[in-house]
């Protein structure tokens, strides 16, 4: 249920979603697929400004879409919370970090990228980013998990894409095909 008391057209709520995606920006490591269950938490548990369902919707959108994950559940569902302003600011709000840490982290690779302590820094920040994945999949997973119909097309379809090395239009194009063609979850 979304809260009532919102205005979703003002200028003042468009500031308000870039502040969440520029939150979320700033202290999210690894990724687009790591900042989806911050941006669940924040619009569904801490705002309410969105249901599980819309959150979800605009997440499959947001996936079909060539591009990362993360600036186009921006466009998708800073549209849905305030339009073409919403878009405007979460998409600012989740670039922004990253814009100006890339710029910081080019200027000192510049001048310190061979030395072995940034090295080993590097290093030990891979197993970081590939357990925040992991951890987004079990929370983005674990309601798609429940539908039998759902787990058994997912493993086809982690089958095809590991196994039989299928392209990933391939693999969207059949779940999406799925959702018209696999029984509704009860």
């Amino acid at each position: 249920m979304l809260c009532a008391d919102q205005n979703r057209k003002s200028f003042y709520f468009a500031i308000r979603i870039f502040l969440v995606f520029l939150k979320i920006g700033t202290f999210t490591i690894g990724g687009g697929h790591v900042m989806i269950p911050l941006i669940k938490k924040e619009l569904i548990d801490k705002k309410c400004w969105m249901d599980d369902e819309t959150f979800l919707e605009n997440l499959s959108i947001a996936q079909a879409y060539p591009g990362p994950v993360a600036v186009n559940f921006a466009i998708t569902g800073g549209y849905s919370l305030c339009g073409f302003p919403g878009i405007i600011a979460a998409v600012l709000g989740s670039i922004l970090p990253s814009f100006i840490i890339i710029i910081i982290i080019v200027i000192f690779f510049i001048q310190y990228g061979q030395t072995s302590f940034l090295q080993a820094a590097f290093t030990g920040v891979r197993p970081a980013v590939a357990a925040l994945i992991a951890a987004a999949l079990y929370k983005i997973g674990t309601p798609v998990f429940k539908d039998r119909y759902a787990f058994l097309f997912f493993l086809f379809l982690l089958a095809l894409g590991i196994f039989l090395g299928a392209h990933p239009v391939i693999i969207v194009l059949l779940g999406i095909a799925s959702g018209f063609l696999l029984p509704e979850a009860k």
